[in-house]
């Protein structure tokens, strides 16, 4: 399968060592996340068999999504927003929005040439959202935020993505460039969380799959 991603645009990778910290400048608690993904974990490890094959994947998308949004609204710098049942989260003071999605096998990994990507390839809707720019932010707004704090990664649309494999869950809060066929086509900044060790647990979670809604990504371009 041909890869949508250049080589030659790649994405700044920022490691498990340093996401806590570079995370904070977003108002972002990673205790929250690890919260939200230990509550999608615990959901979807709950269902039988007897569920339909559907059911752990969504499980888990939906617990993630709703423990991460009631936690980070808590923290006060967040607000819990859903536009086309969509449910996402949108900073308050900064021009940033917050989705959660499944990703592939490589959602997680530090290599700075992986492609994670969305499980399923998103319909014609997501694009037409992309190419309006429905979430795109008002350019005083991200002048003054970028003026707020120089250290502060850039806005825009970013997104909690995650992938449970065999004995560990892999997960990263990620800045896509943009989205064509139903892909993301790149990566601006992939902040990469720790692994999540699930090899003494009993059995595997029967996830099927990424179930989420649509989504909207602003297409951006890179700067020096």
């Amino acid at each position: 399968m041909e890869s949508l991603f250049q080589v030659s645009d790649l994405p700044q990778i920022v490691g498990p060592e340093e996401a806590e910290g570079y995370l904070a400048h977003m108002g972002i608690d990673t205790a929250a996340v690890r919260d939200a993904l230990g509550s999608g974990e615990l959901a979807a490890r709950n269902l039988t068999p007897f569920f339909p094959v559907t059911a752990p994947g969504f499980s888990r998308w939906s617990y993630t999504v709703g423990t991460l949004r009631e936690e980070l609204q808590d923290t006060g710098h967040w607000r819990s927003e859903d536009r086309s049942n969509r449910p996402y989260l949108r900073h308050l003071s900064r021009s940033y929005t917050l989705s959660v999605l499944g990703g592939n096998t490589e959602t997680g990994s530090e290599s700075p040439t992986a492609c994670p990507n969305v499980q399923k390839r998103k319909g014609r809707a997501t694009e037409e959202f992309v190419l309006g720019g429905q979430l795109a932010f008002p350019e005083i707004v991200e002048y003054l935020s970028d003026k707020t704090d120089p250290d502060a990664p850039p806005p825009g649309t970013w997104f909690l993505i995650y992938y449970r494999d065999d004995g560990e869950l892999r997960s990263e809060i990620s800045l896509p460039e943009g989205i064509k066929g139903g892909r993301f086509t790149g990566w601006r900044i992939r902040v990469i969380l720790p692994a999540i060790d699930y090899k003494t647990t009993m059995r595997r979670p029967l996830d099927a799959g990424e179930h989420d809604v649509e989504f909207t990504v602003e297409e951006r371009g890179r700067t020096a």
